[in-house]
């Protein structure tokens, strides 16, 4: 059976809402019925189908158009850390509306689980961790160059997994490191010239947590125009070197005949 215990906001803005379940991850049943009613969500439903629980809910007692970010504990490590096989209505720039939902990956997460959990969904008005200095609109960084992307933040986290992207996949491997407000990217001189590259700080206790920069564009060491254009000239001159014909055209090779 299921039991909701609803939340109620306090002064700090965290939220929280409890729901009990009881299943068994490796039958993938799940008997529930709610009942209750908050004044802040609402209409709060869950069900698990094929090892993954789906939670509904409205929110609508949030300040218009604040964003907000909500992320879901479970009572198998005491609620010490978010779960990270949650998607949909969950993480940052979460805004007040009905029909919220959030799909969590159980068996992914837990494994062979079995017994009962509590899981609740804490939360508070979005405020970034991190606050990028020195990626502007439409910045170029030249490939082989070193580029020290900077960046504003708090005491937490103390770590960050750190990712260069190019239109949302990783150029190279995931790195952790002290969280300094600076770290040194040697730009791989591989790396292909164009749009659509961005930095990203994620928080290692906390994978769905993460600021991304503004996305920048990747230039090549020697533009394109200068190694065309010298061959343009090479190929000029090979038709000087031809010679014109009476009619100002050059006269193309001559082909070699057999006798």
């Amino acid at each position: 059976m299921v039991k909701i215990s609803y939340f109620r906001v306090i002064k700090s803005q965290k939220i929280s809402i409890k729901v009990r379940a009881a299943f068994a991850i490796t039958s993938l049943v799940l008997i529930f019925c709610s009942s209750g009613y908050s004044q802040e969500i609402d209409s709060i439903t869950m069900a698990l189908d094929n090892g993954k629980v789906t939670v509904g809910y409205d929110f609508t007692q949030g300040t218009k158009d604040v964003p907000y970010e909500f992320y879901l504990y479970c009572s198998h490590d005491n609620f010490t850390k978010p779960l990270q096989y949650a998607i949909g209505d969950i993480g940052k720039n979460i805004y007040t509306g009905r029909q919220k939902t959030i799909i969590w990956d159980a068996q992914r997460e837990l494994g062979n689980f079995k017994g009962d959990i509590i899981l609740k969904i804490k939360g508070s008005e979005y405020k970034p961790f991190a606050t990028f200095i020195n990626v502007p609109e439409r910045l170029k960084i030249k490939r082989g160059s070193i580029y020290s992307f900077e960046w504003s933040y708090e005491k937490k986290p103390e770590k960050v997994l750190v990712k260069v992207l190019k239109n949302g996949v990783p150029v190279q491997d995931p790195e952790i490191t002290t969280n300094t407000g600076k770290y040194v990217w040697s730009v791989p001189k591989h790396v292909k010239a164009g749009k659509g590259y961005a930095f990203q700080l994620v928080d290692p206790e906390n994978m769905l947590r993460q600021e991304s920069s503004h996305e920048f564009t990747i230039s090549r060491k020697i533009p394109l125009g200068y190694i065309i254009v010298p061959a343009a000239i090479v190929g000029v001159s090979a038709i000087f070197l031809l010679g014109p014909n009476e009619e100002g055209i050059p006269e193309p090779p001559s082909v070699p005949t057999n006798k």
